[in-house]
């Protein structure tokens, strides 16, 4: 598994990713911290359908946690190289950083991010044999000026990986199948 931030492109849109080379050393810690702060934090992200996902969206802010710290840092370095890569002109500045915890039969349905122009996502922890894919909505007519004529994109949640995408693309989870929770982390970059 390569530690190098690879960039894809799907209809005329970039998703990036790259996998976390120190993910084993903290990942035992953030998922405990998480799941200690579902008990004290009140659940964020109103208005959705999929409303049984916990999220803490606007309710706790992991860039102001010291123990995500380390984890954050590395994020920003590779939307800043995401950025770089595809010659933006402003360098992206994280506005926001939750996560997320999908029991079994939990999902999260096509949303996006604006106004925000980078958003991520990072996979804390997945059943492997069970993965609920994150997906990357296909428009139909961008889909036509595409050279790489796919449909939806998709990426398996694996644990370490951080997957890269502008805040406009519309994308979804599919419904956890697994009794084995799924955590995920979410950030928003602005200019």
């Amino acid at each position: 598994m390569s530690n190098e931030l690879i960039i894809e492109q799907f209809f005329p849109i970039h998703i990036g990713y790259a996998n976390n080379p120190f993910h084993n050393e903290l990942e035992k810690q953030l998922i405990d911290h998480c799941l200690n702060l579902k008990n004290t934090v009140k659940k964020g992200g109103h208005g959705w359908i999929s409303d049984s996902t916990y999220n803490t969206c606007g309710t706790y802010n992991i860039l102001e946690d010291k123990k995500f710290e380390r984890l954050n840092n590395w994020v920003h370095e590779n939307v800043e190289s995401f950025a770089d890569s595809l010659n933006f002109r402003i360098k992206p500045k994280c506005s926001e950083g939750w996560f997320n915890i999908y029991k079994k039969y939990d999902y999260q349905e096509y949303h996006c991010h604006r106004p925000y122009i980078i958003s991520c996502t990072y996979f804390l922890k997945s059943n492997m044999d069970k993965p609920s894919k994150i997906f990357f909505k296909n428009d139909r007519e961008l889909l036509s000026y595409s050279r790489n004529l796919q449909s939806d994109v998709w990426h398996k949640p694996e644990p370490g990986k951080l997957v890269i995408f502008g805040s406009y693309v519309e994308h979804a989870v599919e419904q956890n199948k697994s009794d084995d929770l799924r955590i995920a982390l979410a950030y928003n970059y602005g200019g």
